[in-house]
């Protein structure tokens, strides 16, 4: 991800990206000035948003598929 920050126009950002469900989930963070923003699919989102994906993906038990089997309960 080619960016800036929008606040301070740094261009030291911690990117952090994570799968929720079906969906790609981006959390950038401002090395210098601590602004912190959220991407969902590629677009824009709040946090709220990003709570309220993650909890309905864990209330229907879907998982992003990882390649990795799903762990069972012996």
């Amino acid at each position: 991800m080619d960016a800036l920050c929008p606040v301070c126009r740094e261009k030291e950002l911690v990117i952090i990206e994570l799968g929720v469900g079906d969906h790609e989930v981006v959390l950038v963070s401002c090395a210098a000035c601590g602004s912190r923003w959220w991407r969902r699919d590629g677009f824009a989102t709040q946090v709220g948003e990003v709570v309220e994906l993650a909890a309905s993906t864990a209330r229907s038990g879907s998982r992003r598929k990882s390649g990795r089997p799903a762990k069972t309960a012996s």
